[in-house]
């Protein structure tokens, strides 16, 4: 593990306009490892979290229940149709 060095501007006594940040830090790379797969996990659980929310909400299932039924009765367009009705690209 290598050790997190920090600039001597740290080590100085506050100046006048209070305490001035290092210009740069080396953070040990098992520390950045571990907040990669801390991050990943938010990641997933927000994921998960968000799709229990909306499997959840009444509203939203009886939109995705109708956009289905106009999907599969043949009631869409291509989204390219709509781009050019639109100007789109």
């Amino acid at each position: 593990m290598t050790p997190a060095r920090v600039s001597d501007s740290i080590k100085a006594s506050y100046p006048k306009g209070g305490f001035r940040m290092p210009k740069t830090i080396v953070v040990p790379e098992s520390l950045l490892k571990k907040l990669s797969k801390a991050t990943r996990a938010f990641q997933e659980l927000e994921d998960e979290l968000e799709d229990f929310l909306l499997v959840s909400d009444p509203e939203f299932l009886a939109k995705m229940r109708s956009a289905r039924a106009g999907h599969l009765s043949g009631k869409t367009r291509p989204l390219n149709d709509l781009k050019k009705d639109l100007c789109i690209e």
